[in-house]
């Protein structure tokens, strides 16, 4: 019997993923660790569907991140016994750490070598580093007991220092994960790639910058976004006309760089036409009262609704509801946003603005919409021109499903991450003994 809280899982055996074209993985590892950055949070989903996809191929996976996040019970329906079951770095177990370190000082000098190697880590941050030795040795340990074969990291900013140091000290092999520009991620980014046996980039923009600006082999660079659970995330069984008001859909942390005010704009040109929508936004952030005082000032309380956090569940249910996802971020930082991945999964229209790896994923006007960034008229017209052909909204709602299905299920992307680890070769990975950038 479904749980109160489970969306109904609609059949759509029509437009299923071809898992049978999965890449061989009888050389990939079998034992893997997933790091997500103080978990749980919100921003871990979509990396976390991935590792579970990797058990669901047979891998042995473990969780493992940097600190816990304390909120009980917000994330428990998400992540259930991952949470509890986890192995967090800091605070580190002091008693097995010092006893890491301590036997083996020749390793310990290395860790210090690579953090007086950094050349963009301020004072204050070097010493932090020095204390998160610790912290790599608590991992180091951790990852031989559970014998983990290689560790996937989704972050380039301190946690790359806490696996470096982590394999200086005896741990795993490790891969990287760039989830937007390098510049989002701090410095010292070949310092933190040098040991790495893979760099995985969210969107293609982003690895052919890790190749040019930090001189690193395309072999060792993979392009991947991450997956969508495509048979969770699933096309109603009869989507409505689409008809006014138009239902339209974000969920974004309320974030200026998320475009959110671009959107509420093009709103309010709609009205201005005639053409009524309503619009709800799930998420939180710094940015809600700029938010409230722009809903207010153009008149759109009726239209706009701050729906706050929302529960997978509840944003599946929405999608499902929905005529067309706006996603129209400006800025840096943005590559693949799984949830326009999510809402192509349903079968929903998205409206995105051309930034980071929004084209790797939608082809304007077939299965989406691509604006420029800061272009609130090119939203509304873009709104307005599907609203006069329901024909086209129909086409793209089918093509987005089947590009999701197609190209971005969790599986597909695990299984091709594990291919991709295994066929780096050893003339390719760097050596596990060698000394730190100087």
């Amino acid at each position: 019997m479904r749980a109160p809280h489970e969306p109904e899982l609609v059949q759509d055996r029509a437009v299923q993923p071809d898992l049978g074209k999965l890449p061989p993985l009888q050389d990939a590892p079998k034992r893997v660790g997933v790091l997500l950055t103080e978990f749980p949070n919100q921003t871990s989903v979509a990396m976390w569907r991935v590792a579970v996809a990797m058990r669901q191929l047979g891998r042995t996976v473990s969780v493992v991140s940097t600190r816990r996040n304390d909120q009980p019970g917000k994330f428990d329906r998400t992540f259930g016994q991952d949470i509890s079951d986890a192995f967090y770095a800091w605070p580190p177990q002091i008693g097995s750490a010092l006893s890491c370190c301590l036997s083996q000082p020749g390793k310990v000098v290395q860790c210090l070598r690579y953090i007086a190697s950094l050349r963009d880590e301020p004072i204050r941050g070097r010493l932090k580093l020095v204390l998160m030795i610790l912290g790599s040795a608590s991992l180091s340990r951790f990852c031989r007991q559970r014998d983990i074969q290689h560790l996937v990291v989704h972050s380039m900013a301190n946690a790359a220092h806490l696996v470096t140091m982590a394999k200086l000290l005896g741990g795993p092999r490790f891969s990287l994960r760039l989830g937007g520009d390098l510049e989002v991620y701090g410095g010292d980014h070949p310092q933190k790639t040098q040991h790495a046996d893979l760099i995985i980039a969210a969107a293609e923009n982003n690895r052919q910058q890790v190749i040019q600006e930090l001189k690193i082999s395309p072999d060792r660079v993979m392009q991947s976004s991450l997956g969508v659970d495509t048979q969770r995330f699933t096309p109603p069984a009869d989507r409505a006309a689409l008809q006014t008001p138009v239902r339209l859909l974000t969920v974004a942390r309320l974030n200026k760089t998320k475009g959110h005010a671009f959107a509420i704009e093009a709103i309010a040109l709609l009205r201005d036409r005639g053409i009524e929508c309503s619009y709800t936004l799930y998420g939180e952030g710094p940015y809600r009262s700029a938010i409230e005082d722009q809903i207010r000032s153009l008149d759109l309380q009726q239209q706009v609704k701050l729906a706050g956090v929302a529960d997978e569940a509840t944003v599946i249910e929405s999608l499902r509801q929905a005529d067309l996802f706006l996603l129209p971020s400006v800025g840096l930082g943005e590559a693949t946003p799984v949830s326009v991945l999510e809402a192509m999964s349903c079968g929903l229209p998205a409206i995105v603005s051309r930034i980071g790896g929004t084209p790797d994923i939608i082809d304007s006007w077939h299965d989406g919409v691509i604006v420029p960034q800061a272009d609130s008229t090119a939203i509304a017209e873009s709104i307005e021109r599907l609203v006069s052909d329901p024909a086209l909204h129909t086409q793209m709602a089918d093509a987005a499903r089947q590009r999701a299905v197609n190209s971005f299920d969790s599986r597909q992307v695990a299984a091709k991450l594990l291919h991709r680890i295994a066929s780096v070769s050893d003339a390719d990975r760097p050596s596990q003994d060698s000394s730190p950038v100087q």
